[in-house]
């Protein structure tokens, strides 16, 4: 079987990372739900942060997990990371990833790790047969949990 791949989806904000305040919210009649979240916009936007609420629809099932460890939300070892050009490469200094990340995400109004993804090759997926109904594979990875989601398709909105 294929590695499990991460994408970060491509969006103009990150889970703001001091924040743990990932709030879920369901509906079994109508196969919908939100997370409600604080969301950080990069510097350049002089936004801050703002109430980002991910609605999801044709929602299949829903995974809620603690911390993989100390260290990490997400077991990383279960994933191709190499897609996703926010996370810091190999041998780069601290200061050097957070200039290439601010610039990356300033130049393309992307966050290049937003802490929200899409994965390829989805064992969760797999396991319930979820593409027989149009779902995708989503995670978005909190400061204390992460939530995977599997539903047809999701939009956000920011409050002002």
């Amino acid at each position: 079987m294929n590695k499990q791949v991460l994408l970060n989806v491509q969006v103009p904000w990150q889970v703001s990372p001091s924040t743990p305040d990932l709030t879920l919210n369901f509906s079994e009649l109508n196969q919908e739900g939100y997370i409600k979240f604080l969301g950080l916009f990069g510097k350049h936007t002089n936004l801050g942060e703002k109430i980002i609420t991910l609605s999801f629809s044709g929602l299949g099932w829903i995974k809620v997990s603690p911390p993989f460890s100390d260290r990490s939300i997400l077991d990383e070892s279960a994933f191709d990371l190499t897609k996703i050009t926010g996370m810091r490469r190999m041998g780069e200094s601290i200061s050097d990833w957070m200039k290439r990340f601010d610039s990356e995400w300033s130049l393309s109004n992307t966050c290049p790790d937003s802490q929200f993804y899409t994965v390829e090759n989805s064992i969760f997926s797999q396991e319930v047969n979820a593409g027989k109904w149009g779902c995708k594979h989503f995670i978005l990875s909190g400061e204390r949990s992460s939530v995977e989601i599997l539903a047809r398709a999701f939009q956000w909105s920011k409050k002002n």
